[in-house]
């Protein structure tokens, strides 16, 4: 997505500095003051929505069991992590 942009003239330069347990990257980005702050992450990307109508684990036992709620995996995962 980030070379796409550059191509197209939306970002002027990407530096990469990751490392292995961190992804770093550093834009220059030409008017990105013209941006709100919600247009700026809509147009990067910077979250995204998660749904939680198919929540299905191991359970304790090590069977597959549905769960209604991330609650309810907490539920019975805290006392086995304990």
């Amino acid at each position: 997505m980030l070379e796409t942009m550059a191509q197209s003239g939306e970002i002027e330069s990407i530096k990469e500095y990751h490392k292995d347990n961190l992804v770093h990257f550093k834009l220059r980005v030409p008017d990105i003051s013209k941006l709100s702050r919600e247009e700026i992450i809509q147009k990067f990307k910077l979250t995204s929505r998660i749904s939680l109508t198919n929540m299905v684990c191991f359970d304790k036992n090590s069977q597959i069991k549905r769960y209604n709620s991330a609650n309810e995996i907490i539920d019975e995962f805290y006392p086995v992590r304990l």
